[in-house]
């Protein structure tokens, strides 16, 4: 399995990481208006690129289940004091996955 974390951007600093995930056929790059929202309100954002999306490389073979796991690294890796993972369409069928691979770090979740 692929060890490495997938592509990322991590915006803004506080105690709590919103992460982002999109949805089918996205990149990290949909979330941009989001987050200068949600910046301005104080939160630390990191928006992925999901494996097989924009510039993160496409896992052989590919599963929710393994994107899901390449998102709990992202999590483990980069979380802060409350982490809140939000998933938009694809990205809502990852998210609960994320959750399960990675209890103790992620906070909330929130699915659309």
């Amino acid at each position: 399995m692929d060890t490495k974390l997938p592509d990322y951007t991590v915006s803004g600093e506080g105690k709590v990481t919103l992460f982002l995930l999109h949805g089918i056929y996205g990149s990290k790059e949909y979330w941009r208006p989001q987050t200068e929202r949600l910046l301005a309100r104080g939160y630390r954002v990191v928006a992925w690129d999901a494996p097989g999306y924009g510039l993160s490389r496409l896992p052989d073979p590919f599963s929710f289940d393994v994107v899901a796991e390449a998102g709990a690294r992202l999590v483990r890796s980069l979380g802060s004091e409350r982490n809140v993972v939000h998933g938009h369409s694809m990205g809502g069928q990852i998210t609960p996955r994320i959750r399960l691979k990675a209890p103790d770090f992620v906070h909330g979740i929130v699915i659309s």
